[in-house]
């Protein structure tokens, strides 16, 4: 392995894949995620919402009471989103569970190439933040080229989405950056909240 790269499980029965230094700089830690007590509020939410995060600029979409959507942007074609809220149907965290739901988790998918087979890719693995399960899904469709990352982690009280979708038409971006970051922001929320 060489300096500043990085081991990294993304799913369960794959081999660790070597991450090269990329050009997404924000990285997630080795914690695991804080574990709530209680459903998050406004308060919890509202500082949340104020979260910074290296390299990225941000947009609140919604904040109440019980939820919170932001979107982040960067330099590269790709825009990060993330909610926060009580859990409503809080899956396990336990692959094969979630791997039953994948057609409700295709919700992500834009609905226009949701019911897409040829050219589409869909799939149900899993990553590790800090030794606990973050459930992953990866989608790809060619034309129009789509490509996405969603990671999904609750514990038991409160539940965290985060996507991190390219923007544009080009292929420049690699699955493992939209990995990367999409780890790397889950990772400060759930050590956050």
């Amino acid at each position: 392995m060489t300096p500043g790269s990085a081991t990294v499980v993304v799913a369960a029965d794959a081999a660790p894949v070597v991450v090269e230094p990329s050009r997404i700089a924000l990285r997630a830690g080795g914690k695991p995620p804080v574990k709530t007590t209680a459903p998050i509020g406004r308060v919890q939410l509202t500082a949340l919402s104020a979260l910074e995060l290296a390299g990225l600029t941000a947009r609140v979409r919604k904040l109440d009471d019980a939820f919170l959507d932001i979107e982040y942007t960067l330099a590269l074609p790709i825009v990060v989103g993330v909610t926060v809220q009580p859990c409503l149907r809080c899956l396990p965290m336990r692959l094969d569970t979630w791997r039953a739901e994948t057609d409700a988790l295709r919700v992500t998918v834009p609905p226009e190439l949701r019911d897409r087979s040829e050219g589409t890719t869909f799939e149900v693995t899993s990553s590790a933040l800090g030794g606990a399960l973050v459930v992953a899904t990866y989608q790809l469709t060619s034309a129009p080229f789509d490509q996405a990352v969603t990671l999904y982690f609750n514990d038991g009280v409160n539940q965290l989405r985060v996507i991190a979708r390219t923007v544009g038409k080009d292929g420049d971006v690699e699955r493992r950056e939209l990995e990367q970051l999409a780890l790397a922001v889950l990772d400060r929320f759930a050590q956050a909240w």
